[in-house]
């Protein structure tokens, strides 16, 4: 019996502060209840999602 290799070909977004050359990964809460203290943390900050 041969051995099957599979691929995982999903792609994985990331949320990074500023542009989309930024190499500032967000690291977001787990809880629902940690996120206005996030939000507060980061009120000038922009988001991108590359």
């Amino acid at each position: 019996m041969g051995v099957v290799v599979v691929r995982d070909t999903r792609l994985v977004q990331t949320a990074v502060i500023g542009d989309e050359h930024s190499d500032v990964p967000v690291v977001l809460p787990t809880e629902a209840i940690e996120l206005d203290a996030f939000r507060r943390a980061h009120p000038h900050d922009t988001w991108t999602w590359r």
